[in-house]
C-alpha cells in the first residue's frame, strides 16, 4: 500500500440470534421454541430442555423491548419499599429473584427519604410511566393510603396490618397475633413479669401484649423508647438495678437492637436467660450469633414471597378476580435467650 492511500476497514457486525435460527437448530418450529423458553406445559419437560440448551449455546437473547411492543404490554413488575432493613432487604432478594422470568422483570425503586403518602414518590411515577403491569408495595405503615389511580394498576401490599378496607390485594401480617405469641411464649416458661419495651410505631404489637397478659390475670408494665440508643441504654440501667418488681423477662422491637441488649446485660453479670429472658420482633439473619442466640418473632418471608408472586401473576392474568386479603402467621424461632 503506497503512502497515503487509506484502507477503509469494514467492521462486520454478528446479527441477533432469534427464535428462527434456535427453532432451525432443533428442528422444530419457532412457537415450539417460544413455548419452550416460556416453560409451557404443552411441551414435553425432556424437549424443553434440549431447546433451552440449544438456545444457550447458540447465545439466544430474547429482545424484551421487542415483544413487548409486540404483545402490547411491557411485562415490567414495579416493586417499591422506602426502607431496606434485613427484612426487607431478605425479602426483595428472594422477590426479584424469583419474579426475573421470561414474561416478567422485576423493576426495583427504593425511597430513603419516606416520601407520605408513599405514591408521593418519583419513583412511583417513574413506574408508572413505564406502563408496570403491577406494583408490589413492601408497607412500612400499618395504616395504609390508597391513590386514586389504584384501579389503573394492580397493587399488591405486603407486609402490612390487615385492612379489609383497601382495595387491593394484601399479603398482610397482624402485628397484634405477633405480640400474642412472644408473651404467651415466655408464660409458657413459667415468667410472671413480663415487660413490653416499645417504640411507638409498633403499638399494635404492645396491644396483642396486653390483651394476653391481662387474659393470663398479670400485670403488664410497658416501657416506652424512642429511636435513639440513649433511652435503650437507660432501659437496660432499670433491669440490671436490684428491685423486687423486676421483671424476669423482656419483650423488645427491632432485633438488632434486642442483640445488643443482651450483650450489655451479660457484661452486666446478668445470665441470659436465667436472669432476664428476652424475645425479640423482626427477622435478623445473624440471630444465632450474638452472646446468645435471640429467640424472635419473625415475619415468615419465604412464605411471603410466594404468596405475593401468586397473587400478582393471578391479578395480572385476571383483573376482575375479586381482591385478595391473605394474613400469613409469624414463626416463633425459639433460642437460647429463653
Amino acid at each position: 500500500m503506497s503512502k497515503g492511500t487509506t484502507m477503509a476497514v469494514k467492521t462486520i457486525q454478528r446479527r441477533p440470534v432469534t427464535q428462527h435460527d434456535v427453532a432451525a437448530k432443533a428442528g422444530c418450529s419457532q412457537n415450539t421454541v417460544a413455548l419452550a423458553l416460556r416453560d409451557s406445559p404443552r411441551i414435553s419437560e425432556a424437549r424443553r430442555k434440549q431447546i433451552r440448551q440449544i438456545a444457550r449455546r447458540l447465545g439466544y437473547h430474547p429482545n424484551f423491548a421487542a415483544r413487548s411492543l409486540r404483545q402490547k404490554r411491557s411485562g415490567l413488575i414495579g416493586v417499591y419499599t422506602s426502607v431496606l432493613d434485613d427484612v426487607r432487604t431478605e425479602y426483595v432478594r428472594e422477590l426479584v429473584g424469583k419474579l426475573h422470568s421470561t414474561d416478567h422483570k422485576p423493576m426495583f425503586g427504593v425511597d430513603p427519604d419516606r416520601p407520605v403518602p408513599w405514591f408521593k414518590s418519583p419513583w412511583i411515577e417513574t413506574l408508572r410511566q413505564f406502563q408496570v403491569e403491577a406494583m408490589i408495595l413492601l408497607a412500612w405503615h400499618d395504616r395504609i393510603e390508597v391513590p386514586d389511580w389504584h384501579d389503573e394498576i394492580p397493587l399488591v401490599f405486603t407486609g402490612c396490618q390487615p385492612d379489609e378496607s383497601l382495595p387491593c390485594d394484601v399479603v398482610g401480617l397482624d402485628r397484634r397475633d405477633a405480640g400474642r405469641m412472644a408473651t404467651e411464649h415466655l408464660i409458657s416458661r413459667g415468667h410472671k413479669r413480663i415487660r413490653m419495651i416499645e417504640n411507638s410505631p409498633n403499638r399494635l404489637l404492645t396491644e396483642g401484649y396486653l390483651h394476653t397478659m391481662r387474659d393470663a390475670g398479670l400485670e403488664p408494665s410497658v416501657r416506652n423508647v424512642g429511636p435513639t440508643d440513649k433511652p435503650h441504654y437507660e432501659v437496660l440501667d432499670e433491669l440490671v438495678t436490684s428491685s423486687a418488681d423486676r421483671p424476669t423477662a423482656i419483650i423488645m422491637i427491632d432485633s438488632a437492637r434486642t442483640m445488643q441488649v443482651c450483650g450489655r446485660l451479660t457484661r452486666a453479670g446478668m445470665k441470659v436467660p436465667d436472669d432476664m429472658a428476652v424475645v425479640s420482633y423482626d427477622y435478623l439473619p445473624w440471630a444465632n450469633d450474638g452472646v446468645v442466640a435471640l429467640t424472635s418473632i419473625e415475619q415468615p418471608v419465604a412464605a411471603m414471597v410466594e404468596k405475593t408472586i401468586e397473587l400478582t401473576h393471578h391479578r395480572i392474568a385476571n383483573p376482575e378476580w375479586p381482591r385478595q386479603h391473605v394474613t400469613l402467621k409469624h414463626n416463633l424461632v425459639v433460642r437460647a435467650s429463653t
